[in-house]
C-alpha cells in the first residue's frame, strides 16, 4: 500500500539575470525531498504529502544563502507498473 519511490535529489547550478551584465550570477544550487505514495491500484496511487528543500547560493546583500522548502500533494498515474 505505501510505495517509497517519491524521493527526489539534485545538486546543480542555478542561473539568475536580470538584463543588466551586473545582475547576471551563476551559483550552486542543491534540492532534496521526497514524499510518500498510497497505492489505490497498480497503475493509480495518491502522493498526499511531497516535501522538497531548495537551497541556493545567490549574493542578496545579507547572508548570501536561499532556502525554499515546497509541500504539495500529488495524483500518481503509472503506465508502466509490473504490480
Amino acid at each position: 500500500m505505501f510505495d517509497s519511490r517519491g524521493s527526489t535529489s539534485l545538486v546543480t547550478g542555478a542561473s539568475k539575470g536580470l538584463g543588466a551584465p551586473q545582475t547576471d550570477f551563476d551559483t550552486f544550487a542543491l534540492q532534496v525531498g521526497g514524499g510518500v505514495d498510497l497505492r489505490l491500484s497498480p497503475h493509480f496511487a495518491i502522493r498526499p504529502l511531497q516535501a522538497d528543500w531548495l537551497r541556493t547560493q545567490f549574493p542578496n546583500g545579507a547572508t548570501n544563502v536561499q532556502n525554499d522548502l515546497r509541500l504539495g500533494a500529488e495524483i500518481v498515474f503509472r503506465f508502466l507498473s509490473k504490480s
